[in-house]
């Protein structure tokens, strides 16, 4: 915490909560992935978050999670990543990776 009672603006440049709040929901996507061929039921908060609403957010956490590591790299160069920064960046790709091969057999079977 700042002096002022504000949040320090160093955490808040580097992006660090919100890159935890993307990992996060990458992990809970992929620990909360219905089983393959399972049907969607509305009959009760579990199930619905499971069957309905992980399938229909876990495609979009996969594009900003790339989206962020792209942007990152495009945007600086490699000297200015600190190793803390590199740590994160590859744990985000790592979990795009674990998303998509978690994710490959409902693709798969979407015919």
């Amino acid at each position: 915490m700042c002096e002022n009672g504000g949040m320090d603006s160093r955490v808040l440049q580097s992006g660090g909560i919100l890159r935890g709040l993307l990992l996060a929901l990458a992990a809970a996507s992929i620990v909360l992935m219905p089983s393959p061929g399972e049907s969607s039921s509305l009959a009760g908060w579990h199930e619905t978050l499971t069957t309905v609403i992980v399938p229909a957010i876990a495609p979009i956490i996969f594009v900003v999670l790339l989206m962020d590591v792209i942007m990152y790299s495009a945007t600086s160069t490699g000297s200015d990543k600190t190793p803390w920064q590199k740590t994160v960046l590859a744990l985000e790709g790592v979990a795009g990776m674990f998303i998509l091969l978690r994710w490959l057999p409902f693709v798969l079977s979407a015919n």
